[in-house]
């Protein structure tokens, strides 16, 4: 589950609302143990500016003693920076994830009883925008097929990955990717050519990481949208390990009909026991991931029961 911008609470040493970080932090274990959720790994925001280490080691020994899993997760921007280069066409700025890795890393080092498990590189090369306005990616109707850009795009990203894999150490390695990075019914259209090997993005992607966060975005009351998520969720599964995401955000990345924030908790468990009846018996299929904790079980709705506690306020 991603946690997002309550993590920085939690973590640097602040006080917000009359709660202390340290309060919040075993609200949130406390949360994610409870049988009605589960929760076994978290996705935390971590930006070296701002985290207080001491607060921060606190969180991950509070998290390991309940047996959860904490991979730490890059500022929304960073894709932003690194891609800023290819608008004067040099080489997108590696260095600025690979200096944030380095600080994970280091923190690891540090602190050989309170460790992060591993990183999941939220860098989407689709959505970044060298000035925070229009993304570089070209919206062609055939993806990489009829753009230069959006396959200069895809080499880079493959690049990091490689690069990002040397560095790790003995971090996982996740990555949260779209659906539609294999193409979907039309593979040909996302076909890449990289390392000596021809595979779709979303191929080339699952071959440099321990596993993939898939945004299978759908709503419950979407005529059909069940069954689209997993036609379009199956590829990335039966190729390697998968999580699929779900949306829970007030809006969604996709607009309102691709979120289950306003079904609640009963609507995404029973999409949870659809696609694990769907994909019962395929090792690759990891289970589910939410997006996220704040616009679900943190929100304080009606329709997502599970969280007992305060609600947290901003996103």
């Amino acid at each position: 589950m991603y946690v997002w911008r309550p993590a920085a609470v939690m973590t640097d040493g602040r006080l917000q609302d009359g709660v202390t970080d340290f309060e919040q932090q075993k609200a949130l274990i406390r949360f994610c143990a409870d049988p009605a959720v589960a929760v076994s790994r978290l996705y935390v925001l971590v930006d070296p500016a701002r985290v207080d280490p001491g607060s921060l080691a606190t969180f991950l020994r509070l998290s390991a003693d309940a047996g959860i899993q904490i991979f730490a997760v890059p500022r929304g921007s960073i894709q932003n920076d690194w891609i800023k280069p290819l608008r004067m066409k040099q080489p997108a700025d590696h260095l600025v994830i690979l200096d944030w890795l380095a600080w994970i890393c280091d923190f690891n080092a540090k602190h050989s009883e309170t460790r992060f498990a591993g990183i999941n590189l939220d860098v989407e090369p689709h959505r970044a925008s060298p000035a925070g306005g229009k993304p570089l990616w070209k919206k062609k109707r055939h993806g990489l097929s009829d753009s230069k850009t959006n396959r200069r795009i895809a080499w880079e990203y493959l690049e990091l990955l490689d690069l990002v894999t040397l560095e790790k150490h003995d971090l996982a390695l996740a990555v949260t990717i779209p659906s539609w990075y294999d193409g979907n019914s039309e593979p040909e259209w996302f076909r890449l050519s990289a390392g000596g090997k021809r595979k779709t993005f979303a191929a080339h992607i699952q071959d440099r990481v321990d596993f993939v966060t898939l945004m299978g975005y759908t709503d419950a009351t979407e005529k059909d949208g069940k069954d689209r998520m997993v036609r379009h969720v199956a590829g990335e599964i039966s190729y390697g390990p998968t999580e699929v995401l779900l949306e829970t955000s007030r809006q969604g990345r996709s607009g309102r009909t691709h979120t289950l924030y306003e079904e609640g908790q009963n609507a995404l468990l029973r999409l949870e026991r659809h696609l694990e009846h769907c994909f019962k018996g395929q090792s690759t299929f990891l289970g589910t991931g939410i997006h996220h904790y704040l616009n679900a079980f943190g929100s304080g709705r009606r329709k997502w029961p599970a969280w007992q506690g305060r609600e947290i306020s901003g996103d």
